[in-house]
């Protein structure tokens, strides 16, 4: 606030507050999709992130959120500065909506629920999910990712590509379970687990399907080396629609 000394004279004084708005509000438009957010208040001169979007909209991601009155777009997330000087003291994003491709999971036999699917476009930045599902005498291991082959843990991000991602829950075995042994499967010594998960259809211009199973392995790796378990994805799609067909050995005794 402003201090200074003030000399009273013999008489009354008034004094009037002089106010000055030195935060801004920002609302946010669905532009057609469903939820609801709240408005929020930043700073002026304060370097703020932008809230999450909340917004949904089926089959479509969130492209960018557009300030129609001061011509500018804002991706999810970005940092906003209002200077102090500026006389803006309301801002509404409009959500732009736009063709996303679908992150979802697989529990894998999990006990429970995984997280929904998602929709994102693609170059954005995608935080994957935690699971706190279990299957006895197993440990979770981490999401197996039918992008890039690799076994992700929940709460790391990854780059959304131009196609759907299924991320499915890897189990392996508890050497500590009760009665159990280090790599023992609950269905017995060497046995094999088969998924079968059904990927969402990919859009294509047409918006038609279509089917069929390369001849070849998508990728394969062991998870531990004191017991067999590898995890293989066979790929199986073209041009629109796949689906990813996970095999686990649950290992051998010793």
């Amino acid at each position: 606030g402003i201090r200074q000394h003030l000399v009273l004279p013999e008489e009354d004084v008034t004094l009037t507050a002089q106010w000055t708005t030195n935060y801004v509000v920002i609302e946010f438009d669905p532009n057609g999709g469903d939820g609801e957010m709240d408005d929020q208040y930043i700073g002026k001169d304060i370097p703020t992130v932008i809230n999450e979007n909340e917004y949904e909209s089926e089959g479509e991601g969130l492209n960018e959120w557009y300030d129609d009155e001061n011509n500018t777009s804002y991706h999810d997330r970005d940092v906003i500065i209002i200077p102090s000087d500026s006389d803006i003291t309301e801002i509404n994003l409009s959500a732009v909506w736009g063709d996303a491709f679908a992150v979802s999971y697989n529990v894998n036999g999990g006990s429970a629920d995984g997280p929904v699917a998602t929709y994102h476009m693609p170059g954005s930045m995608v935080v994957i999910e935690k699971y706190k599902g279990s299957i006895n005498g197993y440990l979770f291991a981490g999401w197996l990712s039918s992008e890039d082959g690799l076994v992700h843990k929940g709460g790391t991000s990854f780059t959304m590509p131009e196609g759907n991602v299924v991320f499915v829950a890897v189990w392996k075995a508890d050497p500590n379970a009760s009665g159990g042994e280090e790599g023992v499967g609950p269905g017995g010594e060497d046995e094999i687990i088969w998924h079968i998960i059904e990927e969402n259809s990919r859009r294509n211009a047409g918006g038609s399907t279509s089917g069929g199973i390369f001849g070849s392995f998508a990728g394969v790796m062991g998870l531990s080396s004191g017991m067999v378990m590898s995890v293989v994805i066979a790929a199986v799609a073209a041009a629109a629609a796949c689906c990813v067909v996970v095999a686990i050995w649950t290992g051998r005794k010793r």
